[in-house]
């Protein structure tokens, strides 16, 4: 449709949809007349295209917090180029017990067999396969499994010029890509010449696999699916620019539909980003794990600040003399530059504070799982928060973060089993690591939910001892399990977001038991009427 002319009468138009900015009308009637066929193609963002980012998603109007922007099919979506052998139907880890009837791959089962995904693709590719490795091993990365993805996005050519189209509208990056020289043999060997040479699929030269490849590689999604990570292909979510604090927060359906929706509110014209990377770790891996795997070196006010927006994610503590300040990179954007204390003169090359990040990470990988568990994090942390690093270093928050879940969840450090002293360290650490989020994950994302859930239950808890033990009026643990349901409420909200049969999904359909549980505890307690959640 053209904008300036009336899709209803054909007239000059000078009044544009104000959601999406595409269509013009003559009259609010026409619109209305109009709007039956234009909420069909309507949007809240407007595609646009500049030098630095190419193509990216502005907001076509104000949106609010928990709006949904994009409900995006999968081009394609299978097993990461890494993996062990998994089901090609259902992604779950395989036995061996059962093979496709067809293909000869391994299997769940038959019903797994006849998905679509699998029958459609790589099993009639397979099929004409001269020989196809044998899987035994269901332990270790099999390299038939890189090509399956890449299988998939090919068998697009002659299904769906419309989804090959937008599948070639991405960038692959072949002449960076060709100067991973490793990479780009692996791919050669494993996918090019595996399907060229073995599998019949002659009619897609070498450069074209390559670049579907280099799709895969550039733009996939990871995807949880029954404790395994697949990747996806989003035609539209990949137009989303990276942000190191993105505005966006997504989720996956249980038919890999992809869901993205505002974690916080988005002004018309803000760019709608997305983030590529964990946003828990420190600049430097950040920028490493981005050029490594998006071809483009980051540059958001996030990675150009040295303190990380005050959060001091990547701070190092100063070890010179009495010194109580912290070392940070001079210049954050270039990752061989020395590092500073913001108090003194010392200065650090950056080799050294890898160094030492380093050891700070083998002593976190040497801690072994089991009752111990608890107690060895936090040493560790002891040993290192504020001594080594700062408080908020990438390394203690990622402490912080597993003992906001662990404390509860543990054999040996059950709920129940923990005194008041244990449960308020449980709160301490979910405190900390909610106000680091504040900063550089805000607004409606899936770990502020689960932190929010993990607070309540502290709360809740340390709130009944005490008022058991006098040290609480009623009063007083009116106002703690108010606090108390609304952190169940906002956690819900959040946690809805994602499919049920995940862990986000499943503790969210268990908040309504809470929330009843905590209105009885105010009814008998405080001689009160029951709360209706709304």
């Amino acid at each position: 449709m053209e904008v300036g002319k009336c899709p209803v009468c054909s007239k000059k138009a000078d009044k544009t949809c104000s959601a999406c900015h595409s269509v013009s009308y003559c009259s609010s009637d026409h619109q209305k007349r109009h709007w039956k066929e234009h909420k069909k193609t309507c949007r809240i963002y407007l595609v646009k295209k500049n030098d630095v980012f190419g193509r990216y998603l502005v907001a076509a109007r104000d949106i609010t917090a928990g709006t949904i922007i994009l409900n995006d099919a999968p081009l394609a979506y299978g097993p990461k180029q890494n993996t062990r052998p998994i089901c090609l139907g259902c992604y779950k880890i395989l036995d061996g017990t059962y093979t496709c009837s067809k293909c000869h791959l391994p299997m769940c089962s038959l019903s797994c067999e006849e998905e679509p995904a699998h029958a459609e693709n790589e099993c009639q590719v397979f099929q004409r396969c001269k020989s196809i490795p044998k899987v035994s091993n269901f332990v270790d990365h099999h390299p038939i499994y890189e090509s399956i993805v890449t299988v998939r996005c090919l068998m697009l050519r002659d299904r769906s010029l419309k989804l090959w189209q937008a599948l070639n509208q991405m960038e692959p990056h072949n002449e960076i890509r060709k100067g991973m020289i490793e990479l780009w043999h692996r791919n050669q060997v494993n996918t090019v010449e595996f399907l060229r040479s073995r599998c019949n699929m002659e009619s897609f030269d070498e450069d074209c696999i390559h670049s579907v490849l280099g799709f895969c590689d550039v733009n996939s999604f990871e995807i949880r699916s029954h404790g395994v990570e697949i990747c996806g292909i989003y035609p539209n979510v990949c137009l989303m620019a990276h942000d190191c604090i993105s505005n966006t927060h997504h989720s996956v359906t249980e038919d890999y539909r992809m869901v993205v929706r505002a974690s916080v509110p988005i002004k018309k014209g803000e760019m709608i980003t997305t983030v590529y990377t964990h946003t828990l770790d420190g600049t430097l891996e950040r920028r490493q794990y981005i050029k490594e795997s998006k071809f483009f070196d980051c540059v958001c006010k996030r990675c150009a600040d040295p303190t990380e927006l005050g959060t001091h994610l990547s701070s190092i503590k100063c070890q010179k003399g009495r010194c109580t300040g912290y070392l940070t990179p001079v210049n954050p954007l270039d990752k061989d530059v020395n590092w500073t204390c913001d108090n003194c003169e010392n200065k650090l090359p950056v080799q050294k504070v890898q160094k030492l990040v380093g050891e700070i990470k083998e002593e976190m990988d040497a801690i072994k799982e089991g009752e111990s568990l608890i107690p060895s994090l936090e040493n560790l942390l002891e040993k290192h928060s504020e001594i080594t690093v700062h408080k908020n270093h990438y390394l203690m928050i990622s402490i912080v973060h597993s003992l906001s879940e662990l404390y509860g969840r543990t054999k040996g450090w059950l709920i129940d089993d923990l005194s008041t002293n244990l449960l308020r360290r449980k709160e301490q650490h979910c405190r900390d690591l909610l106000q680091v989020l504040d900063i550089i994950e805000p607004g409606m994302t899936r770990i502020r939910g689960l932190t929010m859930y993990e607070l309540h239950a502290a709360l809740y808890f340390i709130a009944q001892r005490e008022f058991t033990n006098d040290a609480m009026t009623a009063d007083e643990l009116k106002v703690q399990l108010d606090t108390v349901l609304q952190l169940l409420r906002d956690a819900q909200e959040i946690l809805l977001f994602d499919c049920p049969n995940t862990p986000e999904g499943v503790i969210a359909k268990t908040i309504d038991e809470s929330i009843n549980g905590v209105n009885q505890v105010i009814k008998h307690c405080c001689n009160t009427t029951e709360r209706t959640d709304t």
